[in-house]
């Protein structure tokens, strides 16, 4: 019932504020959203892992890329496009998906 949002557009975080608050934007409810807390538990573990976070996060793209890299010589796979590796926009390929 809770997570983290990482984002460089004021415009997505305000939007994103407001869902974890009932859709609630400047006293008025402009988007339906919710109100999810994360227990101490879990709070303690997310620590943990935004610490690990980028790293983890260079291991899924370097990954991806074997992966990508591996599928290449066969057409009849569509693999995932990355479209900036800037590291400020990069993809977390949470789930890496082909099209055959």
């Amino acid at each position: 019932d809770g997570g983290a949002v990482f984002c460089s557009s004021a415009q997505v975080a305000e939007r994103v504020r407001a869902l974890r608050a009932h859709g609630k934007l400047n006293n008025k409810h402009t988007y339906v959203g919710r109100n999810s807390r994360l227990d101490t538990l879990q709070a303690a573990v997310l620590l943990v892992m935004l610490a690990r976070f980028p790293d983890d996060l260079r291991l899924r793209v370097s990954r991806a890329e074997r992966y990508s890299t591996l599928f290449q010589s066969d057409a009849r796979v569509t693999t995932p496009s990355q479209r900036n590796t800037s590291d400020s926009e990069l993809h977390a390929y949470g789930v890496y998906t082909v099209r055959v």
